[in-house]
């Protein structure tokens, strides 16, 4: 990515010339190491999502990972035994199918048997992305576990009094250092960045935003530093991001 960064009208016509009118520039490119907002136009999928804008004109580019993963199911279609094996090695029995399988790309209806909670899904999905409902708080728990384990000062679902749109916005972690906020913690699950049907498609999405830059406004102005952890971060990862974002240890010398 030590590429010679190019204008956005130039990057926008290189990626025309790699991808063609599949898909839309919706953010304004800021160099290929930064993130960019994109809109796939293939009939059918309309995704929306952000990469690397230098993944989209690389020498190998990617696209859009739903059409993707849509062309590799249309390419391996399974079994009813094969589809329950791989549903049962994803989540171990903690979600079930309540109708048979169809095709990859076929919503079929799913439960928790956990939460309870049922929900709509392509088979395709489900061994990635598990209950949406669970997956809200997952990355809360183990990032609270952690800060457990390292005896962090914290509070949860912390909130200013002059930081909000209809009420006070919540932040997830407030982190603490002798006594004094030192940082904020957002877990941004996959509602922060897609429609999620879910979690009221395309309308909460747009709600999701306008919070999010409410409380990313108010920390810029209140000089507060704040650090987001998407939800696709892997959990082996998590320990190291976190310690790159808590106050630093005291380290003790001995003379």
């Amino acid at each position: 990515m030590g590429k010679i960064p190019c204008t956005h009208d130039e990057y926008v016509a290189k990626v025309k010339k790699i991808h063609g009118d599949k898909i839309s520039i919706v953010g304004r490119y800021k160099g290929n190491s930064k993130r960019i907002a994109l809109r796939c136009n293939v009939d059918g999928c309309n995704n929306q999502w952000e990469t690397v804008a230098w993944n989209l004109i690389k020498t190998n580019p990617t696209g859009c990972r739903v059409c993707a993963d849509r062309k590799a199911a249309l390419e391996r279609t399974l079994t009813q035994d094969e589809f329950e094996s791989n549903l049962y090695s994803a989540h171990g029995g903690k979600v079930i199918a309540l109708e048979p399988y169809k095709t990859a790309n076929t919503r079929i209806l799913f439960k928790d048997i956990e939460c309870g909670h049922e929900w709509m899904c392509t088979p395709n999905n489900i061994t990635k992305t598990g209950c949406p409902i669970c997956n809200i708080s997952r990355g809360e728990r183990l990032i609270k576990r952690l800060l457990d384990e390292r005896g962090v000062d914290y509070k949860q679902q912390f909130k200013f009094d002059d930081c909000k749109n209809v009420r006070a916005l919540p932040f997830d972690f407030a982190i603490f250092n002798d006594g004094e906020l030192y940082t904020l913690i957002e877990w941004q699950g996959r509602q922060h960045f897609e429609p999620v049907e879910t979690f009221g498609g395309d309308e909460s999405f747009e709600q999701t935003r306008l919070r999010d830059y409410i409380k990313w406004d108010y920390c810029v102005s209140n000089n507060i530093r704040i650090a987001y952890i998407p939800y696709y971060t892997r959990e082996d990862d998590l320990p190291e991001i976190l310690d790159g974002i808590l106050p630093p240890k005291e380290v003790i010398v001995s003379v």
